[in-house]
């Protein structure tokens, strides 16, 4: 695992002064001083490093943050046109059942109404043979009565017939 370049002039800054022990104090404060300016460039640029991470961390939630609402606005507009999907599809099985509802009912008006026609027509039927059937019983015995004076004044004519032609061949013998 590789070190941090941190923990590099730390380490450097350990050496040194392990090393220059023997060098005496003047020499140990400017390495010290130079080690310590290199770990203050370090930690500067480990502190930009890390603001931008904090920075590029920020946006990362500033961005999580806008796409969870984003998906729960979408979600809820799922969920209410699903919920009004639902609705309209309740809506139109209630209105579906109602329409059948009338066609059963209606199917059943027309049933009555078709017997109460057929038992009605079968009646009308029933009572005009009755009546045609009385009618030529009485313009039966009508025309009887008519055919039977018919028939005598038929008899009548030829029995007079008869005579004035006897008469007529008497007349002229």
């Amino acid at each position: 695992m590789s070190k941090t370049k941190t923990e590099q002039v730390l380490e450097k800054m350990k050496a040194s002064l392990d090393a220059e022990r023997s060098f005496g104090m003047y020499i140990k404060a400017k390495r010290f001083k130079e080690l310590l300016m290199e770990l203050e460039t370090e930690f500067k640029s480990d502190f930009k490093d890390l603001a931008d991470v904090y920075e590029l961390r920020d946006q990362i939630v500033k961005e999580r943050d806008r796409i969870l609402r984003e998906a729960e606005e979408e979600a809820e507009l799922i969920r209410s046109r699903a919920e009004n999907a639902v609705q309209e599809a309740d809506i139109a099985k209630e209105a579906e059942r109602y329409a059948h509802d009338i066609v059963i009912e209606a199917e059943k008006e027309v049933a009555e109404k078709q017997e109460e026609v057929d038992a009605y027509s079968k009646n009308v039927i029933v009572r005009t043979h009755r009546y045609l059937d009385q009618m030529l019983d009485t313009i039966n015995k009508e025309f009887g009565e008519y055919q039977d004076k018919l028939h005598e004044n038929r008899e009548t004519l030829r029995k007079n017939l008869v005579e004035e032609i006897r008469e007529e061949a008497t007349n002229q013998a």
